[in-house]
């Protein structure tokens, strides 16, 4: 093939690749950056073709700087597509990070009633009555009443209903916030009392820990969504109190897409793992790893210090 033959061929795809270059920051569709990605590897292949038979050639030489410019055009645009990937798996620890005060204060209610009713309980066994269910006292590893892939079951279904009415409450000034968290505590804490004195508490927390701990946090940070509603109906600032919960409301509710996500990890860990025939020491384990793994997600979405802190009044200034 001559080098006029060479050209006739494959100008036009040369020029489509130009073409791609020339917009590679505004490219969004991925089929366009597919193209994009082909047309570039066949120009190398040109290339390393003309480098070969036409090494002198002003065609040569028009293929290098093409190729080097589309290189540059398309991993500059793969970077920021990667970024954007990140910046998208990260949401929830940033909401998170966002909503630090709240996720504090609602941990703090959630463990603070927990220890109540875990401490009520241990005093005075016979006020369990009043925190739990008659199916949760009458059972027990070697009873008729003990199924613990049920309770399990059934705690997991608890904790998602919870999750969303905690959530909601927050249009109560937070205070049904509070009390869904505090009423669901207790009912924790004097769980956790009644089978340590049965004996069984291990056994228990193998069944409840490895879905649990992500359950138990997105239950907290549904309540952090509830209390930051509230906050903003009870502390408005000065801006009107619609205009506050509008502000407050958006935030809350990119915490609360977190919440969906751990809820769907916890589903699935409830469904397969924890009904395995796993030892017990396997499942505190896995649940150990659950947490490092939630503790390392948040950390990784933690805000830069160049970054300034978001705050509400700031976003209803950019909003008006």
């Amino acid at each position: 093939m001559t080098e006029e033959q060479f050209v006739r061929a494959y100008a036009d795809r040369w020029q489509a690749l130009e073409a791609c270059t020339k917009r590679a920051q505004k490219m969004e569709d991925f089929t366009t950056l597919v193209r994009f990605d082909s047309l570039y590897r066949e120009a190398a292949g040109h290339l390393s073709y003309a480098q070969t038979h036409f090494p002198l050639s002003d065609t040569c030489r028009y293929l290098n700087t093409l190729v080097t410019q589309a290189h540059h055009g398309l991993y500059r645009h793969s970077g920021g597509a990667e970024r954007g990937l990140r910046r998208l798996m990260l949401r929830g620890a940033r909401a998170v990070w966002e909503n630090g005060r709240f996720v504090l204060a609602s941990v703090g209610l959630f463990v603070a009633f927990a220890l109540y009713g875990y401490l009520v309980c241990r005093l005075a066994p016979q006020t369990a009555a009043a925190f739990l269910p008659a199916e949760y006292l009458n059972a027990s590893p070697s009873g008729s009443g003990w199924d613990g892939t049920v309770m399990s079951s059934t705690i997991m279904v608890n904790n998602i209903r919870v999750s969303a009415i905690a959530f909601c409450a927050g249009i109560t000034f937070g205070l049904g916030t509070v009390y869904i968290l505090g009423v669901n505590a207790m009912m924790l804490g004097a769980l956790a009392a009644h089978v340590t004195a049965a004996g069984w508490a291990v056994e228990f927390w193998a069944l409840i820990l490895p879905h649990g701990v992500w359950e138990l946090f997105a239950i907290c940070l549904s309540g952090a969504a509830g209390l930051r509603i509230g906050y903003a109906l009870l502390r408005p600032g000065r801006f009107r109190r619609g205009d506050a919960l509008v502000a407050a409301g958006r935030r809350a509710v990119a915490l609360m897409g977190f919440v969906c996500v751990l809820l769907v990890l916890a589903g699935v860990v409830e469904g397969f793992f924890t009904p395995s025939e796993a030892t017990t020491a396997a499942k505190l384990i896995f649940a150990g790893f659950t947490g490092v793994l939630l503790l390392c997600y948040l950390w990784a979405g933690r805000p830069s210090r160049d970054r300034p802190p978001h705050t509400p009044d700031r976003e209803l200034i950019i909003d008006n």
